[in-house]
């Protein structure tokens, strides 16, 4: 089995229980995705279509709805209950949204260009082995800007625990020169709210 097999494995496996989707609504994951979502909004705000890549209970795209109510929503998860996690938190979110269970290659295969996209902690749970794939489709299915809201780098002294419990994420990766086409126009460091020993990073790129 590939590592890119065992991640979608590990996932499909987490999301058997709703109470893990239902906890990415807690309020301080809801504040970092209004407050992201509102520094960039003027700079999309032409978009006639945005797509999230790991749609998860909904949260993000109901706060970029508020903004853009009129564009046209796609999003991917493995989650196997995705439609009726999304209905249960965001009601409104599975009317608007052209929501697809897949994994994000296949999904980015799947999918015609769309004008934005965006991520928020998604990247960093896909393995080594197909990041460089995925960012590039990412660009040559993206025709105006990308978004995204990704963990950064472990801070010295993480610990052994630390390292083993996160074994499944990717902390240590910088997506600034990953998206061909793409110019970086801006990119945002800070520290994580809760775990104080890594850092995240929001970058918006425009496309050439």
């Amino acid at each position: 089995m590939s590592k890119y097999d065992s991640t979608k494995l590990f996932w499909k496996t987490k999301h058997k229980n709703s109470a893990y989707t239902d906890a990415e609504n807690i309020e301080k994951n809801n504040k970092l995705s209004r407050d992201f979502i509102k520094r960039y909004i003027s700079l999309i705000k032409n978009i006639k279509s945005l797509q999230e890549l790991g749609v998860g209970s909904g949260r993000n795209i109901n706060i970029f709805s508020e903004f853009l109510p009129k564009i046209e929503y796609f999003g991917n998860d493995l989650n196997p209950n995705l439609i009726k996690d999304v209905k249960k938190n965001y009601p409104n979110v599975e009317k608007i949204c052209h929501l697809s269970i897949q994994d994000t290659l296949s999904y980015l295969d799947d999918i015609q260009p769309i004008d934005a996209t965006f991520t928020h902690g998604h990247l960093m749970h896909l393995p080594d082995q197909v990041i460089d794939v995925v960012c590039k489709k990412i660009s040559e299915k993206t025709n105006h800007s990308i978004l995204l809201r990704e963990a950064y780098i472990n801070n010295p002294g993480a610990g052994l625990f630390r390292t083993w419990r996160y074994k499944k994420y990717r902390f240590d990766r910088d997506y600034s020169n990953r998206f061909p086409n793409f110019k970086l126009i801006d990119k945002i460091i800070s520290n994580h709210p809760t775990k104080k020993w890594v850092r995240q990073c929001e970058y918006f790129f425009s496309k050439i």
